[in-house]
């Protein structure tokens, strides 16, 4: 009979794989509150993607982060209209 890929062989393999999904449930949240310097640090860096070709790195490509920026953005024009 051939195995499954969907198949845990043991115990200590199945719990590993229940923390995993546990781990990346909780990460798929998003719970937590996004700080304004960190909004800040988000448009200064932007997003870095790294490029493989053939399975080889050849290079960055950065891109400016234009969801931050729109955040940072709305934040700071609403502490302005509180003001």
């Amino acid at each position: 009979m051939g195995r499954g890929a969907g198949v845990v062989r043991s115990e200590a393999g199945r719990a590993r794989l229940e923390a995993a999904l546990a781990a990346a449930r909780a990460a798929r949240q998003a719970d937590r509150k996004v700080t304004i310097p960190e909004l800040e640090w988000r448009v200064a860096t932007g997003l870095w993607q790294v490029m493989l070709r053939g399975g080889r790195y050849v290079g960055v490509v950065r891109k400016p982060d234009e969801t931050a920026l729109l955040a940072l953005l709305s934040r700071t024009r609403a502490a302005a209209g509180r003001a």
